[in-house]
């Protein structure tokens, strides 16, 4: 669309009036919108500056609100990845209480970064550390039982703690 529209004057002489960078065309560029007449005046200029003031005012708002938005939306993910990770914690450790000590030592590999973190979940260091004490226990636990039982078997046999027939009198 090029020349005369509404009576005004013509565009296509070169010449930069500053509107042309609203929108991408000049107002009198699009479709049914006349080009205005006579040159721009003083106040039509400073009309247009605060305009486009305004614009560029509303964009940076935008933006704003766009960062504030992606920004809640990170912490409120971060808060379910702490409740998910508190509620495995838990998880592992019940069940690493229940004759299964190697959960422990699975529990450690698997949240060894959360231990790393200073801002980790203080339930989850609390898990990780009771976890570890109930490791340790059921290691001294099973050491004995090996030392008993494995090492000391010619002995006991001797003794005949180990003698099937002591079972049945």
């Amino acid at each position: 669309m090029s020349g005369q529209e509404g009576g005004g004057q013509g565009l296509d002489d070169g010449v930069d009036d500053g509107m042309s960078s609203v929108g991408g065309r000049a107002p009198w560029l699009r479709d049914g919108v006349s080009m205005p007449y006579g040159p721009m005046t003083a106040e039509g200029k400073t009309a247009q500056v605060r305009m486009e003031q305004r614009v560029v005012r509303q964009e940076e708002l935008n933006n704003q609100a766009r960062a504030q938005r992606r920004a809640a939306l990170q912490e409120e993910l971060e808060v379910e990845r702490v409740q998910g990770l508190e509620k495995a914690s838990k998880i592992f450790f019940i069940v690493g209480c229940f004759m299964l000590p190697w959960i422990h030592m699975i529990m450690w590999i698997f949240f060894w970064p959360e231990w790393k973190d200073p801002d980790a979940s203080p339930v989850v260091k609390k898990n990780l550390k009771r976890s570890l004490y109930v490791a340790v226990a059921w290691t001294a636990v099973f050491t004995a039982w090996f030392i008993v039982f494995q090492v000391l078997a010619d002995q006991l046999s001797a003794l005949n703690v180990l003698s099937v027939t002591n079972l049945y009198f």
